[in-house]
């Protein structure tokens, strides 16, 4: 598995890789972040949609008012997680800080956000009401990690090996 693959995945409606992940996410089952109780996917709607309902953690606008310091897309299935319509729509392109810390004020949010393999690296921000300028590369890092944590655990006993082909700036 190569992380600069996982960086690098957008989201296609007939993608191997895409669906991959998307199945990956699902199998999770992830939580409403409004309603945590919920259950963002169904068995119906998953397999019976082309256009699932994706929230971009780090949405579009956000991002391109600090596109300088991140050099990763934000269109990364790595920032892309399920949500309700209802709270996708009230999320909207609201800077993540923002509306993390309001929905952090539930008790199990937490756990919504373990459901999501999101790290917590961006609840922490939020919690101190301040986040480094390149805060969606350093997620979208933590994230492709927990990703391949999951791989493994999932797979236990399958041999593969986890390869990062980033080019890296040398001096």
């Amino acid at each position: 598995i190569n992380k600069e693959v996982l960086r690098n995945s957008s989201y296609s409606s007939k993608g191997r890789l895409s669906r991959a992940i998307l199945s990956l996410y699902a199998s999770i089952n992830p939580k409403d972040w409004k309603y945590t109780d919920r259950n963002v996917i169904t068995d119906n709607f998953f397999f019976s949609t082309d256009k699932p309902n994706l929230h971009h953690i780090y949405p579009t606008n956000y991002i391109n008012q600090n596109r300088e310091n991140n050099e990763l897309d934000n269109n990364s299935l790595m920032n892309i997680a399920y949500l309700t319509q209802l709270t996708n729509l009230e999320i909207s392109d609201k800077n993540p800080l923002n509306y993390i810390r309001e929905y952090d004020k539930n008790t199990d949010f937490e756990k919504v956000i373990e459901s999501h393999l999101l790290p917590s690296n961006i609840l922490e921000w939020a919690r101190m009401e301040s986040m480094p300028n390149n805060a969606l590369d350093q997620f979208i890092e933590e994230r492709v990690g927990l990703i391949t944590e999951k791989l493994k655990s999932l797979l236990e006993g399958i041999n593969f090996e986890i390869i990062d082909t980033k080019e890296t700036e040398t001096e």
